[in-house]
């Protein structure tokens, strides 16, 4: 049950953050993708810890 959960928020948030990251790119607002690739790979990497 807790890895269901862990699992649920952990790519809820990688996939918020991600389309936030899109939407500032498409925005012309470059500067903020290295510190939104950053948060993405912090956002995956409960699911890694679990396998």
């Amino acid at each position: 049950m807790k890895k269901k959960v862990i699992l649920f928020l952990s790519i809820t948030f990688a996939v918020m953050v991600t389309v936030v990251v899109i939407r500032d790119m498409l925005n012309g607002n470059f500067s903020t993708w290295p510190a939104g690739l950053g948060t993405i790979f912090c956002g995956t990497l409960p699911i890694f810890l679990l396998f």
